[in-house]
């Protein structure tokens, strides 16, 4: 029985850095002031991932970004209808049933998806100073869990995003998901950030 220390508050630092990129490069599109809150990073079991307290748990149109290089994962960006709608009318004006608004709705959402997720993925490898090799984020309608299970790993390292648009009563979600090797990696190279460490014993 091997017993894994797992760094929460240096990781957590590299998270809210990344996070403040996001939320920058999401405040340029939407012409509005934009606060970050990463309010959950945990270990979880691929096992029980149903049962984790992430708030992914829904389904909603999806940006999925895959990375790979010194860590491996997954970034995902999640879009209620209600957040499309409100983006929706924020850029074009009125809201109509139509297969021409749809279209546009759904370029939206690829083209806000792919801003912020190579933002937030570009501050994590600069804070890091590792070079990051991530693919063109894709749109899907999975249930982000089936999209984790994705990964070839049984443990995994869960983190959540808010960001939230001030004055446009909308708050925009972004969950990265690490496989426990790279995890274990990022707690490495993140020792020197931060030296007395709020700990997680998980044992494998």
């Amino acid at each position: 029985m091997n017993e894994l220390m797992v760094n929460i508050d240096a990781v957590k630092e590299i998270l809210n850095t990344s996070s403040q990129s996001a939320a920058a490069a999401f405040r340029a599109v939407v012409d509005a002031d934009v606060a970050v809150h990463v309010s959950q990073v945990e270990l979880v079991d691929k096992t029980v991932m149903n049962h984790t307290r992430c708030c992914f748990l829904v389904n909603a149109q999806t940006m999925t970004m895959r990375f790979d290089g010194m860590l491996n994962g997954l970034s995902v960006m999640t879009f209620t209808d209600r957040a499309v709608r409100l983006l929706t009318e924020k850029f074009f004006g009125k809201i109509e049933d139509t297969v021409e608004q749809a279209l546009m709705s759904e370029g939206l959402v690829i083209e806000v998806g792919n801003i912020v997720l190579n933002a937030f993925m570009g501050a994590i490898g600069n804070a890091m100073g590792i070079q990051l090799e991530y693919q063109v984020p894709e749109m899907s309608t999975f249930n982000v869990v089936e999209i984790i299970n994705q990964m070839e790993t049984p443990k995994l390292l869960v983190a959540h995003a808010e960001l939230n648009v001030v004055g446009l009563d909308l708050t925009q979600e972004i969950l990265v998901s690490l496989s426990l090797p790279s995890f274990q990696a990022l707690v490495t190279m993140t020792e020197q950030f931060i030296p007395t460490h709020t700990s997680l014993a998980l044992s494998e």
